[in-house]
């Protein structure tokens, strides 16, 4: 609180930049969001909208991790050949 004003200021709230939800908060607010948007009218949409999206976007995300951790074969770049020299034969006359 600022002691001037008595009034809180942004400078002095210390609060995370980023705070992470969890998959189970995230379906469980989509559907709520789905009940409000049933029950209030589709003005509502937007945030049923932003939650399946980001919940959609995350499931594909974990998709495909497993599917690249559970590949058998690792991925392998074209490696380039060297240039095969013939060999020097001291016996070749001229």
């Amino acid at each position: 609180m600022s002691q001037e004003t008595g009034s809180l200021s942004f400078s002095t709230i210390k609060a995370p930049i980023f705070m992470a939800i969890s998959m189970e908060e995230l379906e469980e607010g989509r559907r709520i969001a789905a009940h409000v948007v049933q029950q209030c009218g589709d003005e509502y949409w937007p945030i049923f909208d932003l939650l399946d999206a980001e919940l959609s976007k995350r499931l594909e995300q974990e998709n495909r991790l497993i599917q690249c951790l559970n590949s058998q074969a690792p991925a392998r770049r074209a490696q380039r050949r060297k240039p095969r020299r013939l060999p020097y034969r001291k016996d070749v006359q001229s």
